[in-house]
C-alpha cells in the first residue's frame, strides 16, 4: 500500500492515469507490451555477447558481474525485504478490492479490442492471470513469482543503457530510450508502481560505478605488480 501511496504523494494520481492519458490508444498498449517483453532477447544477447568478448574485456566482466549482482540484491534480497504486487495484483492482496480497478479493466478492454481486430492481444494481461493461478496453486512453478520493488525488468534496462554507454554515446541514447520506454510500459500495463522502476534504475546505476571501481582498482594493482616484476633495460645514448 505504501508503494501506491508514494506514486500518489510524488506525482497527485497513479501514475498509470499519466501513461495512458498520454497513450490512450489500444495500439500505443500493444506496442508497450510488444516492448516490454522483448526484453529477453537484449538480455540474452547481452550475456552472449560478453561470452565473445576478448578475454579481459572490463565492459564485458562489468556487465556480468553486474548482471549476476542484480539479481542476487535486487532480485532476491530487496524483494524479500520488500514483498509486493504490482497494481494489476493489487485487489489479490489488499481489502480496498478497487483500488486499480479501473487499469485492469482498461487493460482488459484493450486486450478485448486487439482481438477482435486480429491481433494477439496484450501478453500482459494474459501472464497476469497465468501468474494468479500459479500463485494460487499447491506447487511451485518455475517463474511464477509476483515482485513488484524493485523491478528486474527496469533494472535490466538500465544495465544494457551503462552497458552501451561505454561503447558509444550514440548506442547508449538509443538503449537509454529503450529504458525509459521500460519503465513506461512497466507502469502502463499494471506491472509496477513508478517508484519500483526508480529505485531499481539508481540501485543498478549504484552496481555499476560499484563494479567501474572494482575493476579499476584490480588493473591499478595488476599494473603495479607487473611493473615490479618486468624490468626495462636503460641504454644511454654514447656521446658523438
Amino acid at each position: 500500500r505504501w508503494l501506491a501511496a508514494t506514486d500518489q504523494g510524488l506525482l497527485g494520481g497513479d501514475a498509470w492515469q499519466f501513461t495512458h492519458w498520454l497513450l490512450p490508444s489500444p495500439w500505443a498498449s500493444e506496442v508497450l507490451d510488444l516492448a516490454y517483453h522483448a526484453w529477453f532477447l537484449p538480455m540474452t544477447l547481452g550475456v552472449v555477447l560478453c561470452s565473445f568478448a576478448r578475454p579481459g574485456s572490463r565492459i564485458a566482466s562489468r556487465y556480468l558481474t553486474s548482471y549476476v549482482l542484480l539479481w542476487i540484491i535486487l532480485g532476491t534480497v530487496v524483494a524479500y525485504l520488500v514483498p509486493s504486487a504490482g497494481p494489476c495484483f493489487y485487489g489479490q492482496f489488499q481489502p480496498d478490492h478497487g483500488r486499480f480497478a479501473a487499469l485492469t479493466g482498461l487493460l482488459s478492454s484493450q486486450d478485448a479490442f486487439l482481438r477482435a481486430h486480429g491481433f494477439h492481444g496484450l501478453a500482459a494481461v494474459e501472464y497476469q492471470r497465468a501468474l494468479l493461478q500459479h500463485f494460487h496453486a499447491p506447487g511451485v512453478a518455475l517463474g511464477a513469482g509476483i515482485s513488484a520493488m524493485p523491478s528486474l525488468h527496469n533494472a535490466m534496462a538500465v544495465l544494457f543503457a551503462c552497458a552501451a554507454y561505454q561503447a558509444g554515446r550514440r548506442i547508449g541514447r538509443l538503449f537509454l530510450a529503450y529504458a525509459v520506454l521500460i519503465w513506461i510500459g512497466s507502469i502502463h500495463l499494471g506491472w509496477h508502481y513508478a517508484a519500483d522502476g526508480v529505485v531499481a534504475a539508481a540501485l543498478t546505476v549504484a552496481i555499476w560505478k560499484a563494479t567501474g571501481l572494482v575493476y579499476r582498482s584490480r588493473s591499478a594493482v595488476a599494473s603495479r605488480r607487473l611493473a615490479g616484476i618486468v624490468e626495462l633495460p636503460i641504454v644511454a645514448a654514447e656521446p658523438a
